[in-house]
Parts: C-alpha cells; sequence; structure tokens
C-alpha cells in the first residue's frame, strides 16, 4: 500500500491568504484536523514540525464531512489525502 500526498483545502478567500509563501505561510494559520489518533494528523503534525511551523487549531473533528462543512463555512483550512479530493 502505498502513500499519497496531501493538500489543503478552504475556502477561496481563505486558500488565497496561505497559498503565497507556502509553506511558510502555514505559520499561525487556522486548521481544522482531524483526531490524534488518526494517520492523517499523524502525517500532518510530523510534517508541520519538520517544517517549524505552528499553527492554530480551530477544531479537531474525526468526521472528514463535518471538517469540510466547518471549512466551506471559513473557520480554516483542511488536510484531506489527495487521492481522495473533492476536484
Amino acid at each position: 500500500v502505498g502513500e499519497s500526498t496531501i493538500s489543503l483545502y478552504g475556502t477561496q478567500a481563505v486558500a488565497q491568504k496561505y497559498k503565497a509563501d507556502f509553506p511558510r505561510s502555514l505559520s499561525g494559520a487556522p486548521l481544522l484536523l482531524p483526531g490524534r489518533g488518526t494517520s492523517l494528523r499523524r502525517r500532518i503534525d510530523e510534517w508541520l514540525a519538520s517544517h517549524e511551523i505552528t499553527v492554530r487549531v480551530v477544531a479537531e473533528l474525526d468526521d472528514s464531512e463535518a471538517l469540510r462543512l466547518f471549512a466551506a463555512q471559513g473557520h480554516g483550512l483542511f488536510p484531506v489525502h489527495t487521492a481522495l479530493s473533492w476536484e
């Protein structure tokens, strides 16, 4: 089983704000994250630590649909395995 890349999604306004100077622009960014027990969360936490980036965790939700709904309301960015993206 392989690994997929991870993408961050949010409303156009939120995503645009953090797109320039990525990944440094994520410092202090509002993130909607899955719970700490998930593999996706572990990968995000490891990636952030490796880039020395501290984010503002707005919510921790284990339901991917809830993450998407919070993001759609402009509350922050949320991670998704790119292979599962909604594009």
